[in-house]
């Protein structure tokens, strides 16, 4: 093929491909529906809000929030009746539905992939990411990921391999355990964290030696989330050793008596993990932890905290890791 005519193919490839991202986003209209896997070369189907100011504001970029579900919610992602009626209902969605206007309020655009196998990738994860890149547009210096359980590994997960393109994550009940340096890339991620006390699916604690919140860490059977927390802020300080976040945990009883009250852990290389009462949103901390009481399900009351959406929308993208983190 002579060198003009291999001109005119890639020309004509590369306006069929921006015909499409134009087709694309001239489709996106403000209000919540379900995207059929392949849309913008999606990997997923998944549920889209999409805030009223994404019509008004023509040139405007938006903060992009993406929410893992757990296990036992995969689908095939081609009914968007089906994508609807299995994530439609989760995070940021249910609350949208419920009548929280915090996500209009911050312009956000939120999206709930549907799995269709029983865990997340990262690397279909970081092609998800570049197809709502295509579909959107999207402030790539505030593209924020959370999920729960299974979600949560996934978030911790994709952070581990791709944190330079995320902003902020908060991984909820996670249902899988670091290895020593998986927490590298999250050193410039701010993370929030969140556990519920009475978990039993993924124990807060190893349920079965009826550990109390006195013994310090590591715990060898005990939250992934606490793990994931102690190994994030060893390379937070540097030491990449793991630090001992529940070792100070103010509360009272044990892993089989419920937290009397909910309480937030802030770190930090002057002061290590401190405790306060409550769900405390400061900003400050690149790593925060909050104990919720109640069972497997205790991501519903940090879903529904304005304050924790407030700090998630305040983050932007820090500075990438150091080559090799991955």
């Amino acid at each position: 093929m002579s060198p003009p005519t291999l001109v005119l193919c890639w020309s004509i490839i590369i306006a069929l491909c921006a015909a499409r991202v134009d087709a694309a986003d001239a489709a996106v209209a403000p209000g919540m529906r379900g995207v059929a896997i392949g849309t913008a070369g999606s990997p997923y189907g998944f549920a889209e809000y999409v805030p009223p100011r994404y019509a008004t504001a023509a040139t405007a970029t938006f903060p992009l929030v993406i929410t893992l579900h757990g296990m036992g919610t995969d689908g095939s992602g081609q009914d968007t009746t089906e994508i609807m009626a299995k994530v439609g209902g989760l995070g940021p969605l249910g609350l949208i539905k419920a009548g929280r206007t915090w996500f209009a309020d911050a312009g956000a655009i939120c999206v709930n992939p549907l799995a269709p196998w029983v865990w997340w990738n990262h690397d279909t994860m970081n092609t998800f990411v570049d197809a709502l890149m295509r579909r959107y547009r999207v402030d790539a210096d505030r593209v924020y990921i959370n999920g729960c359980s299974m979600g949560g590994a996934g978030t911790t997960g994709y952070v581990q391999h791709y944190g330079e393109r995320i902003a902020a994550c908060m991984p909820d009940a996670v249902a899988f355990n670091p290895s020593p340096g998986d927490g590298a890339t999250f050193a410039t991620v701010p993370t929030w964290s969140f556990h519920a006390w009475g978990d039993t699916v993924c124990p807060l604690f190893p349920l079965e030696t009826g550990q109390s919140a006195a013994r310090a860490e590591p715990y060898p059977h005990g939250s992934s989330t606490i793990l994931w927390m102690d190994e994030i802020a060893g390379h937070i300080n540097g030491s990449k050793s793991r630090t001992t976040l529940i070792a100070n945990y103010p509360n009272k009883g044990s892993a089989t008596i419920a937290a009397s009250e909910t309480a937030t852990a802030n770190y930090s290389t002057a002061k290590g993990w401190t405790w306060v009462k409550g769900v405390d949103a400061t900003s400050g901390p690149l790593a925060k932890f909050t104990i919720y009481a109640g069972g497997h399900h205790g991501w519903n009351p940090a879903y529904d905290s304005k304050p924790v959406w407030q700090w998630l929308f305040a983050q932007r993208r820090k500075a990438a890791p150091p080559a090799g983190a991955r």
